[in-house]
C-alpha cells in the first residue's frame, strides 16, 4: 500500500505539485496524531 500510494504522489506530482505538498502535509498531520 505505501509502494502504491508513493506511485500515485509521483504521477499526481507532475500534474501538480502544490496539491502533493499539501496532500504529504496533510498526511504527515494525521501520522503524528496517531503517534
Amino acid at each position: 500500500m505505501n509502494i502504491n500510494l508513493k506511485s500515485k504522489l509521483g504521477r499526481v506530482s507532475l500534474n501538480n505539485p502544490v496539491l502533493v505538498a499539501v496532500g504529504t502535509f496533510g498526511f504527515g498531520e494525521e501520522y503524528t496524531a496517531l503517534i
